[in-house]
């Protein structure tokens, strides 16, 4: 049973799950339902990513949400590593915020920008907190309700980032990814991350996967149910029937790392 820390009756509550203490919109139907109910997401993402990822390490977590992630990769790296998270949503930055604090994640910095391929200001649709909503699908490059209320904020490139090292790059921006992964093609030959993409676009997937080819790198498929039959709440029942997540491990061939269990991309 997941445990309910805070419950104000409104429409944020704090559960304690796997990595600690988590603050959800409780109107959330994927993050924070998962992690109402089972006390962690995506775990079976996180046992992939485990693999590549040691002590003193330096992640960056692009489009961290919530901070599901953040709070995996902070404990993975430990103390002497450090984890960039960018996440431009306004309400996700604020969870984003406070999940970093509730669990006193030293290792963490926080940047409420947009990633992409360019230096600007970009619109961000705000969705309301109290209907029921996927918060962690907002997309900034597709088209939304004409009556959503829109936030600016800045965009950033990775090339534009003083960076003096990089293990591991997650990339999960609704759409964005192949102008994410341009916008970093100079950081990327230079410091050679384990990559891990998103590619659920039909329309974007050829041109994402050439591209990381074209940086030297080798993409696999990582296709990872959200039900984890080993979850920390030990619930049997599975909420999330048939929903998987689409992305890829790519790793760079100059580094000559053998993948077990996941399958090359073919195209």
């Amino acid at each position: 049973m997941i445990e309910t820390v805070i419950d104000a009756e409104g429409h944020h509550i704090v559960v304690k799950g796997r990595y600690g203490y988590t603050a959800i919109n409780r109107h959330d139907q994927f993050i924070g339902r998962a992690i109402q109910n089972y006390g962690e997401c995506n775990e079976i993402e996180l046992t992939v990513l485990r693999k590549f990822l040691k002590a003193n390490d330096v992640v960056f977590d692009i489009g961290a949400n919530i901070g599901n992630h953040m709070m995996f990769f902070s404990q993975a790296v430990g103390a002497g590593g450090h984890v960039y998270c960018f996440e431009p949503q306004t309400n996700s930055f604020h969870l984003l915020c406070c999940n970093k604090v509730i669990n006193s994640l030293a290792n963490v910095t926080l940047r409420n920008v947009a990633v992409g391929n360019a230096c600007d200001d970009i619109t961000v649709p705000l969705l309301p907190e109290t209907i029921e909503n996927n918060f962690g699908a907002v997309s900034l490059v597709e088209e939304h309700q004409s009556n959503l209320t829109t936030d600016h904020v800045k965009m950033v490139n990775i090339d534009s980032l003083p960076i003096a090292r990089l293990d591991l790059m997650k990339v999960d921006v609704e759409g964005m990814e192949i102008d994410v992964i341009i916008g970093a093609a100079s950081t990327i030959e230079r410091h050679q991350p384990i990559l891990y993409v998103e590619n659920d676009r039909e329309q974007n997937s050829r041109e994402l996967v050439a591209l990381i080819r074209e940086l030297g790198y080798v993409p696999y498929w990582a296709l990872t149910p959200l039900y984890n039959p080993e979850n920390y709440a030990g619930k049997a029942e599975n909420i999330f029937p048939n929903i998987v997540t689409q992305n890829m491990l790519c790793t760079p061939k100059s580094k000559h790392i053998t993948i077990q269990g996941l399958s090359e991309v073919e195209y």
